[in-house]
C-alpha cells in the first residue's frame, strides 16, 4: 500500500519576504510561523538562529545586525526555499519564476546573466531580491539522474535582501568602526611629556 504524499502547508514568498528586518517576536513574524505547520525556533546564538518550517517548505536565519549592542534582538536576514525532499521538507512553491529541478543552462536562458556565478550557485537580482539558486547534479524535487550526474538542477533558493552577505556585511561594519577610531585617535592632541 502506497504512502499517500503530505501536502506542503502553503506559504506566500511576499509573506515571508515581508519579514525581513522583523525579529522572530514581531506579530508578522509570528502570525507567519503560526499558519506554517509544525516550527522549529532555536535559541539564538552569536552568529544567529534558525526557524525551521519543513511543513511549509521553507527556514528563517535570524542574525544580530552589525554594530548592533551585544543581546539585541537577531533580525530576519536571509530565507531559505526548498524543495521538496530537500533534508526532510516539503516542496516550496519558488517564486520569480523558478521551478525546482530546472536545468541551470535553461534558468539562464529564463533569467539573463547572473550578477555572480559560484560552484553550485549563481545570484541574481530579482523584484528587488537577492537570490542566490543552489544547484545540485543529483535527484531532485522526483526528477531521478538515474547515475548521470553532468546537468545541475535547481535545488534551492536562498533569498536576502542585501547584496552582501551577513559575513561580508559584519567585516565591513568592522573596518568601518575601526576606521573611526583611529581617526579619533589621530585628533587628539598629543600626551605631554
Amino acid at each position: 500500500m502506497a504512502t499517500k504524499k503530505k501536502e506542503t502547508i502553503p506559504v506566500a514568498a511576499s509573506a515571508l519576504f515581508a519579514l525581513f528586518g522583523k525579529t522572530v517576536d514581531d506579530e508578522a513574524v509570528q502570525a507567519v510561523i503560526a499558519a506554517s505547520g509544525k516550527v522549529k525556533v532555536e535559541k539564538p546564538g552569536r552568529d544567529g538562529a534558525y526557524v525551521f518550517a519543513k511543513e511549509a517548505g521553507y527556514a528563517l536565519l535570524l542574525r544580530p545586525i552589525p554594530g548592533a549592542p551585544r543581546g539585541a534582538p537577531q533580525e530576519v536576514d536571509e530565507i531559505f526555499l526548498h524543495s521538496d525532499g530537500q533534508d526532510g521538507y516539503r516542496g516550496f512553491a519558488f517564486p520569480f519564476g523558478i521551478a525546482a529541478a530546472t536545468v541551470n543552462t535553461d534558468l539562464h536562458a529564463q533569467l539573463g546573466p547572473p550578477l555572480a556565478k559560484g560552484f553550485s550557485s549563481d545570484l541574481w537580482k530579482l523584484d528587488g531580491f537577492y537570490v542566490d539558486v543552489v544547484y545540485t547534479q543529483g535527484d531532485v524535487a522526483g526528477v531521478k539522474v538515474n547515475g548521470v550526474y553532468d546537468t545541475y538542477r535547481v535545488l534551492d533558493l536562498r533569498v536576502r535582501a542585501h547584496e552582501l552577505e551577513w559575513e561580508q556585511r559584519r567585516r565591513q561594519h568592522d573596518n568601518t568602526a575601526v576606521a573611526a577610531a583611529v581617526a579619533r585617535q589621530a585628533k587628539k592632541p598629543a600626551a605631554k611629556r
